[in-house]
């Protein structure tokens, strides 16, 4: 059983966003505006009001499972094994949550229900009873020093990546209850609340069993698929393994992997591309005005990926282990927490079209198609002779890492199709460049503003970031001490970074910002060198 108590204040101050679209130039938007102007003008672009989100929840979950290892022959072993999963959704233990329905075909669609009503379980969810997962391995020794394994498997995911921000409990009347969630135009300053006037009050509180959902109100929803189906994960993989002269072992892997039932969300009121504030052209405005956090489980994932590692047991002084690997991981949404993302917030890998979750299929936000790592410990042969008190006894270790960098999406900066959500440019060329500099990473002229009011034809995670190329040693060495004969003092040596070879972060991805393009920091430190002493006695 699993209980979770909630207090978060999440945005419990609300917030004022400028993107200086009200200074724009209407009839030459890009690289016009500046969001200082707007601040000083007094026209912010979104506004936002906070709560304070307290919960009490409660998940039971049951598990079975059944394993054995066969073993068939001297040569052949078999690893076998089912398991039934059992989860199923929270509840709150006073009924403080709501769930806004969105299924088409259900008789209480547009309607935000409570935990209580007799209509729908007290979770507001059904419970998936489906989860079955099978395993089987296998090791198949060749001859002597030459092993094939292999195996597949399903596994069943849950939600611990819901954030406090989208679960149910943060529906009104518990949560955001008078709130207000304004997104301009983008262009009107009639769209907004300029700060020089005051924001509409809050109503005052009402006891959830008279609470009736006002359509007029803009305070964010939160909408849950029905049924609490799990994400499903199946894995596999292939390896040869040979042992080689001096201790060595050589492996070479094949790793795949295929999620559905993935859970992330999207923006479940979204309007059509067109003029006018987003709030009053959403499609289900008869029933709400608001924002829609819509989850449910609509993402898919793949990964395909080949590696060969080396690896030397301590023999002789030194162990050491080298792998290399090259990949590929693909997904329509890498994390349920995406769909801040679902507003211009800063996180470009955000969908932009709701009716169209498919076009979010791109490289994952943590697809690194090569990586390269050396690690080892070395013991300097010096045991005996004249060197034997200087460099005696000192052991080298050391990581190596050679990496591609991260993908990462261009948008635009600010909402250009007027849907309340990302928008991205049009792509008119690949945009990356032969000899990139931190002044300049990708050509930022390959990504243009499209029509007005009209989604750009730029995909998810079409360019990557800065790699990594980093040294990182240590030298240390136990001296004995007189106190007894297990007592010592440690000394280490350790550098980071040693080269202090920058490590850049990404570049400013905002098309239309002065920064577009530009790396303004980076994303690892700098060089470190650090001395230690250790006692042991």
């Amino acid at each position: 059983m699993i209980r979770a108590k909630t207090s978060a204040t999440l945005a419990g101050r609300g917030s004022f966003s400028f993107n200086g679209v009200f200074s724009q130039d209407p009839q030459a938007r890009p690289g016009t505006g500046s969001s200082v102007a707007d601040l000083l003008l007094g026209l912010p672009n979104r506004i936002q009001t906070g709560t304070r989100a307290t919960a009490r929840e409660q998940q039971q979950n049951l598990y079975w499972y059944f394993q054995d290892d066969w073993q068939v022959n001297s040569r052949l072993t078999l690893n076998l094994g089912v398991r039934y999963e059992l989860t199923q959704p929270f509840i709150e233990l006073d009924n403080r949550m709501a769930n806004f329905i969105l299924e088409p075909e259900d008789a209480l669609f547009g309607q935000l229900i409570l935990a209580g009503d007799d209509r729908m379980p007290r979770s507001l969810l059904n419970t998936d009873m489906n989860n079955i997962a099978p395993r089987f391995g296998f090791a198949f020794r060749v001859i002597e020093g030459l092993v094939i394994r292999g195996g597949y498997g399903v596994f069943y995911g849950q939600d611990e990546g819901t954030g406090v921000n989208r679960r149910m409990t943060n529906n009104p009347p518990f949560f955001g209850f008078g709130g207000i969630a304004l997104p301009s135009d983008q262009l009107n300053p009639s769209s907004t609340i300029p700060l020089s006037s005051s924001l509409p009050p809050r109503p005052d509180p009402v006891a959830p069993q008279d609470f009736v959902l006002n359509p007029s109100s803009t305070a964010r929803l939160r909408s849950w698929f029905q049924t609490l189906d799990m994400p499903t994960i199946q894995q596999w993989n292939f390896s040869i393994q040979k042992q080689l002269p001096g201790n060595i072992m050589w492996e070479v892997n094949y790793v795949g992997n295929s999620g559905r039932n993935l859970y992330a969300s999207y923006e479940g009121n979204q309007p059509t591309p067109g003029p006018g504030s987003p709030n009053n052209r959403r499609p289900h405005g008869q029933y709400t005005r608001a924002r829609i956090f819509r989850t449910e489980p609509w993402a898919t994932s793949s990964y395909h990926g080949v590696s060969t590692r080396l690896e030397k047991r301590f023999s002789g002084g030194l162990s050491f282990l080298t792998a290399f690997t090259h990949g590929r991981s693909l997904d329509t949404a890498s994390n349920l927490g995406n769909c801040d993302a679902c507003g211009p917030s800063g996180d470009y890998g955000g969908i932009q079209d709701s009716r169209n979750l498919e076009a979010n299929r791109g490289p994952s936000n943590h697809n690194i198609p090569n990586r390269f790592v050396f690690s080892g410990v070395y013991s300097l042969p010096f045991s005996e002779g004249p060197l034997k008190h200087v460099l005696g006894g000192w052991d080298l270790s050391g990581i190596v890492t050679f990496s591609d960098g991260i993908p990462f999406t261009p948008a635009l900066n600010f909402d250009n199709a007027n849907t309340g959500t990302t928008s991205r440019p049009d792509r008119v060329r690949d945009g990356t460049l032969s000899n990139p500099t931190i002044d300049r990473y990708f050509d930022v002229d390959a990504f243009v503003f499209p029509e007005r009011y009209t989604f750009g034809n730029s995909g998810r995670n079409i360019l990557y970031g800065p790699g990594t190329n980093m040294v990182n040693f240590a030298l240390h060495r136990n001296f004995p001490l007189a106190l007894s004969e297990t007592s010592k003092i440690e000394f280490r040596f350790e550098a980071f970074n040693f080269f202090n070879r920058p490590h850049f972060g990404l570049p400013g991805l905002s098309i239309g910002n002065r920064n577009a393009g530009v790396i303004g920091g980076t994303a690892q430190d700098n060089r470190q060198l650090q001395f230690g002493l250790k006692l042991l006695f």
